[in-house]
C-alpha cells in the first residue's frame, strides 16, 4: 500500500482528534456541557472508524522479513487501534454523561 492511501485513511482521524480536544478544552473554559458531549461523540465517531479500518481488512500489513524495520502499515494498525480505545472510552463517557445527571466533584 502507497504512502499516500494511507495517508488518505489516517489523515481523517488527525482531523478528528484535534476537533474532539478543541471541543473539550473549550467546554472546560467555558463551563459547557453540551459542547463537551460534542467532544466525546467525535471520539465515538472515530472510535467506529477506527473499527471499520481494522477489522475491514482496508490496511493490509506485509510480511516482514528483517526484524529492525517495523512496516508503515504495522505503525498505522497500531494508531487504529489506540483510537478504537480512545473511541471506546469517549463512547462510555458519552454514555455515562446521559445516565448520570448527579454530578461529584473529586475536590
Amino acid at each position: 500500500m502507497d504512502n499516500q492511501t494511507l495517508l488518505n485513511i489516517a489523515y481523517p482521524v488527525q482531523v478528528g482528534i484535534f476537533l474532539a480536544l478543541a471541543l473539550l478544552m473549550y467546554s472546560k473554559a467555558e463551563k459547557k456541557p453540551v459542547v463537551k458531549q460534542i467532544g466525546q461523540a467525535v471520539f465515538a465517531v472515530l472510535g467506529i472508524y477506527a473499527a471499520w479500518v481494522i477489522f475491514s481488512g482496508t490496511i493490509v500489513v506485509p510480511e516482514v522479513t528483517d526484524e529492525t524495520v517495523v512496516p508503515v502499515e504495522a505503525k498505522i494498525i497500531t494508531f487504529f487501534w489506540a483510537m478504537l480505545a480512545t473511541g471506546v472510552v469517549g463512547l462510555i463517557g458519552l454514555l455515562s454523561s446521559f445516565t448520570n445527571k448527579k454530578r461529584y466533584r473529586l475536590s
